[in-house]
């Protein structure tokens, strides 16, 4: 993709375009890894780390677009 807008990403995951997916991961992914890693607790971390976290974090929501769950999508 030409580097198209994450709305753009979204709307194609919406209507079930699973590159679109890989996008907006690639686009975001490094950024909720770090954040997880600031966030997660060394205790918290021997059990669930930050990839966990971000791995998480990224398919709830994904999934919640095209199960058409989220508010504002129009599956």
């Amino acid at each position: 993709m030409d580097n198209p807008s994450v709305t753009v990403w979204i709307d194609q995951l919406c209507d079930g375009n699973e590159q679109a997916a890989e996008e907006l991961w690639q686009h975001i992914s490094v950024r909720q890894h770090d954040f997880a890693k600031r966030k997660r607790d060394v205790q918290t971390r021997r059990q669930y780390d930050e990839n966990d976290a971000a791995n998480s974090a990224f398919q709830n929501p994904c999934r919640g677009i095209a199960e058409g769950r989220i508010a504002g999508c129009q599956c």
